[in-house]
Parts: structure tokens; C-alpha cells; sequence
């Protein structure tokens, strides 16, 4: 996938120089539609395919961010079924 086509809002929003990896960039964007309330604590987050496809990025990428947010206590996932926003945050 070229960078230089995937999340064109995102890239725009990045600071210049900055060589943000795609993935935080995604991670980032999903953080900020959990604080913004677009998802909601318990929601089923889209799936990765539809999240692969409206970020433009690989599949990796998108498991990537996925796992920052797991990672953060933001999201968790569930084999089969999907990945939902936590109930509360568990950061610090």
C-alpha cells in the first residue's frame, strides 16, 4: 500500500516531518471516535476489512492499531466475534 494514498484527513492532520507510523495513525483516529462518543463503551467496533478499506492501509496496519488500543485498555476482542470498545478505560 503507498502512503502516500492511504488516510488522506489523517496524513493532513499529522504534523510535517513527523513520519508517523500509518498504525498510530489509525490508533489515533479510532481514540479520538471513542472520546468523541462516535464509539460507544461496549459497541462493536467495524470490522477489520471495513476498517482496511476506509483508512486505505493493509490488513496488518490495521491489526497494528487494533492492538494499541488493546494495549491501552481501550478496546478488547473477542476470537470470532469482534473487537468492543471497553466498558471504561483501564489507563492510568
Amino acid at each position: 500500500m503507498s502512503r502516500a494514498g492511504a488516510l488522506p484527513a489523517l496524513a493532513a492532520r499529522a504534523p510535517r516531518g513527523a513520519g508517523a507510523p500509518l498504525y498510530r495513525l489509525v490508533a489515533d483516529d479510532l481514540r479520538q471516535q471513542i472520546a468523541d462518543g462516535a464509539l460507544q463503551p461496549g459497541g462493536r467496533i467495524p470490522p477489520l476489512r471495513l476498517l482496511r478499506d476506509r483508512y486505505r492501509v493493509a490488513d496488518m496496519t490495521v491489526r497494528s492499531a487494533l492492538r494499541v488500543l488493546q494495549d491501552e485498555g481501550l478496546l478488547h476482542t473477542l476470537h470470532g466475534r469482534g473487537s468492543f470498545v471497553a466498558l471504561r478505560s483501564h489507563r492510568p
